[in-house]
């Protein structure tokens, strides 16, 4: 008896820690922390507050960055990677043309949206891997 309850608190205690993750809940946070990032943006690709734009566009690079980095280092996850490192280039681009060039609300519009369907798509594949 006292062998059960041992057991029983022992689970209680540790919780869902015991049991195996069937994906990464970081890498996960991340991307949506990103496509929701990208909703964003794509919202204020619609005003004239440049300096907003520039502003969120490197917080998404950063974030971008992260992800890429994360995804490199996590075992079975060169896809993830992959995209993680496109996405991140697709911002480096956003960046540099804001850098360079104009507002222009289609191009910043049409590729936040870009961004974001990368996003929600890997966020929809990492549940279903199995690590």
């Amino acid at each position: 008896m006292k062998i059960l309850l041992t057991a029983v608190l022992t689970l209680t205690l540790m919780g869902c820690g015991s049991t195996p993750q069937r994906y990464d809940n970081n890498e996960h946070e991340m991307l949506t922390r990103l496509a929701v990032g990208a909703e964003e943006l794509n919202i204020l690709c619609a005003g004239d507050s440049v300096p907003a734009i520039k502003y969120a566009i490197q917080e998404l690079d950063a974030e971008a960055k992260v992800i890429a980095l994360y995804s490199k280092y996590t075992p079975k996850n060169a896809e993830v990677h992959t995209v993680a490192k496109i996405l991140a280039n697709d911002l480096v681009e956003l960046k540099i043309y804001y850098n360079t060039k104009l507002h222009n609300v289609v191009y910043c519009q049409a590729k936040t949206n870009l961004i974001y369907k990368k996003a929600d798509r890997i966020l929809q594949v990492i549940p279903t891997k199995k690590r």
